[in-house]
């Protein structure tokens, strides 16, 4: 992938197939008293449904982008959002723009930074970044590391092409 985000848009097709899928995780969570494993942001506060709709939107430019395999899942905080390896995370700038990366999160997988740019149709895919690498460059905020898109961007013209 070049040293530049993708942009993509998502048709009306699939931004509702995005609502469906945040709805059943949702209704899923209700149902079976399910706690979430991320209880709050970054900042602290309890996340709402929104958090899901980004997500799902995210993973679905991202499978669009990369012609990587997308399961549509819900309820799959440890496993690879696509493919067998790599993780997306959508970012809504509530809580900053920077990829954020766990610590319990697989150093291994490749790690996209997703933004909109023209919520809900719009969206800019950034390169991968292994997550091992993300944390020997980011800024560690508690249990968390943040990578800004410019460091993700640095890193696709100087590092080893994932």
């Amino acid at each position: 992938m070049s040293a530049e985000a993708r942009r993509v848009e998502l048709g009306p097709a699939e931004v509702s197939a995005c609502y469906l899928l945040a709805a059943a995780l949702e209704t899923r969570a209700k149902k079976n008293g399910y706690v979430r494993p991320y209880p709050t942001n970054a900042d602290g506060k309890v996340p709402g449904p929104e958090n899901d709709i980004y997500g799902q939107l995210g993973e679905c430019a991202g499978h669009k982008a990369l012609g990587v395999y997308w399961p549509m899942s819900v309820d799959t905080f440890h496993g690879a959002d696509l493919g067998d390896d790599r993780q997306i995370r959508t970012r809504s700038g509530k809580n900053g723009w920077d990829l954020c990366i766990r610590d319990e999160d697989d150093g291994g997988y490749l790690f996209h930074l997703v933004l909109p740019v023209g919520f809900p149709h719009v969206w800019d895919v950034y390169p991968s970044i292994r997550g091992s690498r993300g944390r020997e460059i980011g800024e560690r905020r508690g249990t968390r590391v943040f990578v800004t898109a410019a460091q993700i961007l640095q890193e696709r013209v100087s590092g080893p092409d994932d």
